[in-house]
């Protein structure tokens, strides 16, 4: 993918006009209609620029997509570990439970890969300054379905309601996750 190609895939994710990623830039909107187009290239300095607006590393602006990989990884080892709960279901209940600990963690770390850029930055599409609460709602509708399938607990209450952003949830969902690891670790 080229330059160009990045910055609108970027800007329209974030969910910004070309109007609005112009202002974020300090530059025209015909600016980045012609870095789009690619007509011209944004100097270094907008370079860096778009890749803290869009929070991306300057070699994924540049080359496209890195969390592809990433993602992919996290799959993998997500389904691994639904394979190892399916051959232990003969196993005592204690590592039952740890097994199917350590299967919401995998999943965690796959459901947080979705709000989480590799620099460790919520995409500008789930901050709360550029969502509603509907959106808000939205985007955590399946994550909390299967963190939290069947309790009172919502971790984003907070992030649906504005009061904070998302990783708020997400950090209590995995303190969770690791106070029950630690409390089924074999031989304690």
């Amino acid at each position: 993918m080229k330059l160009g190609q990045n910055i609108a895939m970027y800007r329209k994710e974030a969910g910004l006009t070309q109007e609005q990623l112009a202002e974020k830039c300090e530059v025209s909107r015909q600016a980045v209609t012609k870095w789009e187009s690619g007509i011209s290239e944004p100097s270094l300095e907008k370079i860096i620029c778009l890749s803290e607006i869009f929070s991306v590393s300057i070699d994924t602006l540049l080359n496209g997509k890195k969390e592809e990989a990433k993602l992919n990884h996290a799959y993998y080892r997500f389904i691994y570990m639904a394979i190892m709960i399916l051959w232990g279901a003969d196993k005592d209940e204690k590592l039952k439970e740890l097994e199917r600990v350590l299967a919401l963690k995998a999943l965690y770390e796959v459901v947080e890969t979705e709000f989480i850029n590799e620099q460790g930055k919520i995409y500008e599409k789930y901050l709360v300054k550029n969502t509603t609460e509907e959106e808000r709602k939205n985007y955590i509708r399946m994550p909390n379905r299967i963190i939290t399938p069947k309790e009172e607990w919502n971790p984003f209450d907070d992030y649906i309601e504005g009061k904070c952003e998302v990783t708020v949830g997400l950090q209590e969902i995995e303190e969770r996750l690791e106070k029950e690891l630690n409390a089924l670790q074999p031989g304690e």
